[in-house]
Formats: structure tokens, sequence, C-alpha cells
């Protein structure tokens, strides 16, 4: 039986989005795809998988990609799903403890890779919404200013998130920094 799930999250939550997959997978729901805004699950076993999700460096099909996923196919790892640059991998928990990132340098890298969208989105998003208020004053057009307004809120979200991920990074090297 398949399960959708209506549910919005924001690319910085990305560690309470995985933890959210495992809580459904413990429940006995197995993730099968992801649409904007929609999570489809199928019935299993309870417990059965783990699942993990890493922002990749390119899209899935740029050939980096497809041989990191690879790799994490030979080392027992499934791909899920993929979505944008975002891949969804899980591994059956009775092969024991399932980590994308085996230190903290490559959980930072990852940080890192999020921090970055985050930041050429959070410009975008001002730079469209500064571009639109503008043209609402030049060609009077009140709905151009109401979605450069729209813009900018986005912008101000994307940064809080960027704020969040600069955090979690921070907090990771000092630990690396304390462990050298």
């Amino acid at each position: 039986m398949i399960k959708k799930v209506w549910k919005q999250w924001w690319a910085w939550d990305f560690d309470k989005e995985e933890a959210w997959y495992n809580e459904m997978a413990a429940k006995g729901y197995n993730l099968s795809y992801i649409r904007p805004f929609q999570y489809y699950f199928q019935t299993g076993t309870p417990g059965e998988y783990i699942y993990r999700q890493e922002l990749l460096d390119h899209l899935p099909s740029h050939p980096e990609s497809e041989s990191y996923i690879q790799f994490m196919e030979e080392t027992g790892a499934e791909l899920v799903c993929t979505y944008q640059r975002w891949a969804i991998f899980r591994r059956k928990a009775e092969d024991g403890a399932f980590d994308l990132f085996s230190d903290l340098d490559s959980r930072l890298k990852h940080l890192k890779r999020v921090g970055a969208l985050l930041l050429s989105l959070t410009l975008m998003e001002f730079a469209i919404g500064l571009n639109n208020i503008s043209l609402s004053f030049a060609a009077d057009s009140p709905l151009n200013f109401w979605c450069g307004l729209i813009c900018l809120l986005l912008g101000i979200c994307l940064l809080s998130g960027s704020r969040r991920v600069w955090k979690m990074s921070r907090k990771i090297a000092k630990e690396r920094n304390i462990r050298e």
C-alpha cells in the first residue's frame, strides 16, 4: 500500500528531514519517492531501513554524482530517490550503523555545500525582490511591488536558514579543532 504525505521542508532542516524518514521507517513506511511537497511511502516491515540524505556536489545525472551513487550502492546502500541535488539513500538496519559522513571533515564539507546553496538562493531572492520593487515604482505596478516584497521575505527566511547552517558548521569546526 502507498501512503502519500504532504509536507514542506527547508534545506537547512535536512537533519530533521532525515530523522523524519527514519521515524516513518520505524512505523513501517518506507520512502519510495518525492515530488514537491509530496512524499510517497510503501508499507513494509517496521524498522527495516535506515535513511540518510545528502546534498550532492552536482545534479544526480552528472558523471561525478553518478560515480558517487554507484560507490554508495557498492557499499550496500540503495539510492531511494533524488530531488534536485538531494540524494536519499537507505540501507537495511540489520546491516548495522549507516552514516554518509565518516568524519568531521566530510560532515563539514556537506554543511558548506548546503550553506553555499542557501547563500546563492538568498542572494537571488534579494536581487529579484529589489528588482521587482524598483520596477513597481517605475511602472506603477502594485503586483510587482507585492511580488518583490514576497521575494524579500523569502530571502530573509533563507538568510535565517543560512545562519543555522553556519552555526552548525562552526560547531563542527570547533569540535574538529579540539580533536586535532
